[in-house]
């Protein structure tokens, strides 16, 4: 769905890289969850400034911490 602009993923970074690397999606923080797997949180790049990504952002990295 964050492929098409529809929401925000949180991935394993071994799986969403090439969506990155390719520019089709992007990180939302730099903050990465603990855990053995290393989940990302990413969306379309267009989305990324919109309030609502970012105050989801903001709240997930608060409760990762």
């Amino acid at each position: 769905m964050a492929l098409n602009g529809l929401g925000v993923v949180m991935g394993r970074k071994t799986l969403i890289q090439p969506l990155l690397d390719a520019g089709r999606l992007v990180a939302l923080s730099e903050n990465e969850a603990p855990s053995p797997f290393g989940y990302d949180l990413i969306c379309p790049q267009e989305n990324r400034s919109r309030p609502r990504f970012r105050a989801f952002s903001e709240w997930l990295a608060a409760e990762c911490a």
